[in-house]
């Protein structure tokens, strides 16, 4: 997951400008929208299944320069910075 994810964010990192490319950096899982490609792959890549990894069935991950912070359900969901 971390090569795939730093494959697809090289061109979309600004540590001089954090909130530029925040959309494309941002990881959303829930059941309306699908799977997330790129999980999907890492899955594969790492031989499992995607329901190996139980992810929870709604989740937000935003990657940002110096930050990466997440939220567990919609608009009211827990919310961390990791």
């Amino acid at each position: 997951l971390e090569q795939l994810l730093a494959s697809r964010l090289e061109h979309h990192w600004y540590p001089e400008h954090p909130s530029r490319g925040q959309a494309y950096r941002c990881i959303r899982l829930n059941p309306s929208s699908g799977r997330e490609a790129l999980i999907e792959t890492a899955v594969i890549v790492a031989g499992l299944t995607y329901a190996d990894i139980q992810l929870p069935l709604e989740l937000t991950v935003w990657i940002d320069p110096d930050s990466v912070a997440y939220r567990f359900g919609e608009n009211d969901g827990s919310h961390c910075t990791l």
